[in-house]
């Protein structure tokens, strides 16, 4: 996972901050933000889903 990607998630997800608040510390917008969220559940899931042996495809 993209180290800025990996951050803004645990931005949001382990100091629960808005995308607004992490795209104004990080200096990021917060469609970049929402990017960034949505690849790393991207690669989350993709993970899991490798973990559990059945591939995304």
């Amino acid at each position: 996972m993209d180290p800025t990607t990996r951050q803004v998630f645990l931005m949001h997800r382990l100091e629960s901050l808005g995308y607004p608040e992490i795209g104004a510390r990080l200096g990021l917008s917060v469609a970049e933000v929402e990017r960034h969220i949505t690849a790393a559940m991207l690669h989350l899931a993709r993970a899991m889903d490798a973990a559990e042996g059945r591939g995304t495809g």
